[in-house]
């Protein structure tokens, strides 16, 4: 499965709010976009994004492989099962998608990464972690020494993994929230908005608020 290329062209796959942080980042390390890439079943050619043209549908990208695939792709959705969809859709057709790192963010040497990964502005990665795939490291998110953060997550702004911490797949950590060192996230948790994750969660799928945090029940 090839996920990484050398292309300095590429495609934007999403035209939410989301598209215009991505565009920031890979302008920064001198991407040229093609263009802007609808996940909908039709697209508004008038349609833009930070100056760029909506120019195709997924669909349509998807079915003329030969016309796009020279391109990379960067999936711009925050949603983490939908950008997990794309993603798998893109990478089962072949298609190239690198890691987009922020010419001012900040990543050790020693840190390994799959593919598809996105690091915003100011973002630090420290000595050790491992990055899967298809992860978003928000603006100012911290992660720090020795970190594992498997699939498909989102880290938003300013959010704090300290040492030795395991975030698995589809997790969201909400803005401003810390998880204190050596402690595992379960799948598919949703920590709230500055909470202080204090000890590991188990419980798939669950949500997490407050100081300390603690499972959110309606």
């Amino acid at each position: 499965m090839e996920i990484i290329s050398l292309a300095k062209q590429c495609l934007v796959v999403g035209c939410g709010s989301h598209a215009s942080s991505v565009i920031s980042v890979l302008e920064s390390v001198d991407y040229e976009i093609v263009g802007l890439v609808d996940t909908s079943k039709v697209f508004d050619p008038e349609e833009e994004k930070s100056g760029y043209k909506v120019i195709s549908t997924l669909e349509i990208v998807l079915k003329n492989q030969a016309k796009y695939k020279h391109f990379a792709c960067f999936v711009a959705i925050g949603d983490n099962i939908t950008r997990k969809l794309v993603f798998d859709q893109l990478v089962f057709a072949g298609f190239s998608l690198p890691n987009a790192i922020s010419k001012y963010a900040v990543v050790d040497r020693t840190v390994e990464m799959g593919g598809g990964n996105i690091v915003f502005h100011n973002a630090i990665i420290n000595a050790n972690s491992i990055l899967g795939n298809n992860n978003i490291v928000n603006s100012g998110v911290i992660i720090e020494h020795d970190c594992v953060i498997k699939d498909h997550s989102h880290l938003a702004p300013r959010s704090v993994l300290c040492g030795g911490g395991i975030i698995s797949s589809l997790v969201f950590l909400g803005a401003s929230s810390t998880v204190i060192p050596s402690i595992t996230i379960s799948e598919s948790i949703t920590v709230g908005a500055g909470a202080v994750v204090i000890k590991s969660t188990s419980k798939i799928g669950s949500s997490l608020i407050g100081v300390p945090a603690k499972e959110y029940r309606q």
